[in-house]
């Protein structure tokens, strides 16, 4: 039997033992009572418990994040994609367990019920010498402002269109590290691309698919406690393939809604790799903020030539009752937002926010196979820091003359949000 075929019960059997190797009472008694640092149990968005010299620490947690859709069509795309209709899904389902030991190692380990799969998987050493930390394990590649900030913590439900070309999550080693007072990161890692599975279950396969990863952002402006920023960041990947191994490349796209069909895909390109550039532009200024971001993919078709396919987003929020958005220096991207009247001590936070994004895909016979431009409004009620009611309308024009279709799509969706 394959193994990743049991990710429950390792998830589960994982979980329990970095929990009780480090719950209070679990470890072994010190020889002299005044050398145990003690414990402390903390609630702050989930359950943790932290020694009191810093030293050691356990936190779980997890999210639950319930979507509604629903979608109209135009008849040029009913044919293809199935007409009119509404549908519900559990977008995230997840427990997690994080922590530290010995004040220099960190884990994490996250699975989500609802896509069935293991999510991060890793272990970092931290305060290393000359490169500051190094991460080992299953987690996202440092690439992408928008794709490095949680999905808890991003204004719209879903990413824009230019997460198609994101790497996303891999297994491999990173090392990086913050520079000039935490105004600026850098973080570069090697990769190899893995299907849902993590690959074959004896961990080889004929297919060779790597990657390598870097980014660079900086901070030439944080004033007010995070209230006034500017962020600047640049990221490349170059993918390798052996095409004789069948390591496919292809890029597809859907509407910025999950329950929405596949609308553009290139199909698998006789390609041995491609190149990824990424610029990043985001900035606050009190209640105001706006994000964008442009990535282009060059794609090495052999004696065909190169493909260029791209994607480009901007978007604007505005917070009506005052908050700002939470910029993380350490891992130059958004974070949890501070709410200041949560339920009970006021109404909540209200956020309203607009997007345009822009997608471009080329297959391997240089005709589009997909030309999407989507508008986003959004609405956000924050009713705590860790639970949100979030309205999406999305308006999606679509162009794919590979496939022989054009349209446009209505979409409205909501979600409940909770994380923990």
């Amino acid at each position: 039997m394959h193994i990743y075929r049991r990710p429950f019960r390792i998830f589960a059997i994982a979980l329990a033992t970095l929990g009780f190797a480090f719950l209070p009472g679990t470890r072994p008694a010190a020889a002299n009572s005044s050398d145990d640092p003690g414990w402390k149990t903390t609630w702050k968005n989930g359950l943790s418990w932290k020694s009191e010299d810093g030293q050691f620490s356990t936190q779980f947690g997890g999210r639950i994040l319930l979507d509604f859709a629903a979608i109209g069509e135009t008849d040029a795309l009913k044919a293809t994609l199935g007409g009119n209709g509404t549908g519900v899904e559990f977008r995230a389902a997840r427990l997690k367990t994080k922590g530290t030991a010995y004040g220099r190692l960190a884990w994490k380990a996250e699975y989500d019920f609802a896509s069935d799969k293991i999510k991060d998987a890793w272990i970092a050493f931290k305060k290393v010498p000359v490169v500051g930390n190094i991460k080992i394990g299953h987690f996202k590649e440092p690439f992408s402002l928008e794709e490095l900030t949680s999905l808890r913590f991003i204004t719209f439900m879903e990413r824009s269109l230019a997460i198609t070309f994101s790497p996303s999550r891999n297994t491999g080693i990173q090392i990086n590290d913050q520079a000039f007072g935490q105004r600026a990161t850098w973080a570069v890692g090697f990769f190899r691309e893995m299907d849902d599975n993590f690959g074959s279950a004896e961990g080889f396969s004929d297919s060779l698919a790597y990657q390598l990863t870097g980014r660079l952002t900086g901070v030439p402006i944080y004033n007010e406690g995070g209230s006034q920023v500017l962020h600047l960041g640049v990221s490349y990947s170059h993918k390798y393939r052996d095409i004789g191994g069948g390591a496919d490349l292809k890029w597809k796209a859907r509407p910025e809604s999950h329950l929405a069909p596949t609308v553009a895909n290139s199909g698998n390109l006789d390609s041995d790799g491609a190149d990824l550039l990424n610029v990043e532009l985001a900035g606050v200024a009190g209640p105001l903020s706006f994000q964008a971001e442009y990535t282009n993919a060059w794609t090495n078709l052999g004696a065909a030539g190169t493909s260029r396919s791209w994607g480009a987003y901007f978007e604007a929020s505005y917070f009506l009752t005052g908050e700002h958005r939470n910029y993380n220096r350490k891992k130059g991207a958004f974070a949890r937002n501070r709410i200041l009247k949560p339920l009970g001590e006021g109404w909540g936070a209200w956020q309203i926010a607009a997007r345009f994004s822009r997608l471009q895909l080329m297959n391997s016979v240089g005709v589009s196979a997909g030309n999407i431009r989507d508008i986003t409004l959004g609405l956000n009620w924050y009713v705590f820091s860790n639970f949100r009611m979030m309205a999406n309308y999305i308006y999606s024009d679509v162009e794919n003359t590979a496939d022989g279709f054009d349209g446009n799509a209505n979409i409205f969706q909501m979600r409940a949000q909770l994380d923990f």
